[in-house]
């Protein structure tokens, strides 16, 4: 459980620390957390709601053909699967690279908040860490609706669509 306050502290603490960084020291920083947060997220070992799911699709989707594995439901996870068990990094190479989407997804969407560190810290109890590390497919289609939201906002309604596509191909409760 220390690990979770630990990792949940280092953002608190860019909120509320009297020092203010600025120009590379703040970039530094923050890649630092995202270096942390995808290895934090990516290599967990049996933590989440679907953890067991995750590896039974592992190691159907593994022997298939990439036609079999992309005719069930959510391509776009299958996908990643199949290409993870060819590399032979199995479902921690999923992991890792639905971590990074999270993590990079979320820290695009909070740079483009009023105050980013405390959007941060906002959304790493439940988002990075319930959402994130238990369920990894709704992470993914979570956090590419987030990106989608700041393209709406910015009014570039074919990057929004484009996003949501994605998105739904990871879950389709998006």
């Amino acid at each position: 459980m220390a690990y979770y306050w630990l990792y949940f502290s280092l953002p608190l603490v860019m909120v509320i620390s009297p020092v203010t960084l600025t120009g590379r020291a703040r970039l530094g920083l923050w890649i630092l957390f995202l270096m942390i947060s995808v290895v934090f997220v990516g290599f967990r070992y049996e933590i989440g709601g679907d953890w067991e799911n995750y590896l039974e699709w592992s190691r159907r989707i593994g022997g298939e053909t990439i036609g079999q594995a992309l005719d069930g439901k959510d391509p776009g996870y299958a996908l990643i699967i199949w290409l993870s068990n060819r590399i032979g990094w199995g479902i921690y190479g999923v992991n890792v690279f639905c971590a990074g989407v999270l993590i990079g997804s979320l820290t695009f969407f909070c740079s483009r908040q009023p105050l980013p560190s405390l959007s941060l810290v906002v959304a790493i109890p439940y988002l990075v860490i319930v959402v994130g590390m238990g369920y990894t497919r709704q992470s993914v289609a979570l956090a590419l609706f987030l990106v989608a939201l700041v393209f709406l906002q910015e009014k570039r309604i074919w990057l929004y669509v484009s996003v949501l596509i994605v998105a739904a191909m990871f879950h389709t409760s998006v």
